[in-house]
């Protein structure tokens, strides 16, 4: 489990050969956890689901809507 924060978020695609225009798949999905003293400062990749991603992402944001609106 990670604090809250921002977070960068890193997508490796690859390219779908034989198409006639340039086309990309998704295959892996990473957050970046940044090093700090509780990691021994190291910086990590963390693979994630991206439909989970945006499932919390989602959750967040109207979760911050209704905390503007009180």
């Amino acid at each position: 489990m990670v604090t809250a924060g921002d977070y960068v978020v890193d997508e490796e695609e690859e390219l779908i050969e034989g198409l006639s225009w340039s086309a990309y798949r998704r295959v892996a999905t990473f957050i970046t956890i940044p090093a700090t003293t509780e990691n021994k400062y190291r910086m990590r990749l963390v693979p994630i689901d991206p439909e989970e991603l945006e499932g919390l992402i989602t959750v967040d944001r109207r979760d911050a809507a209704a905390s503007s609106n009180l």
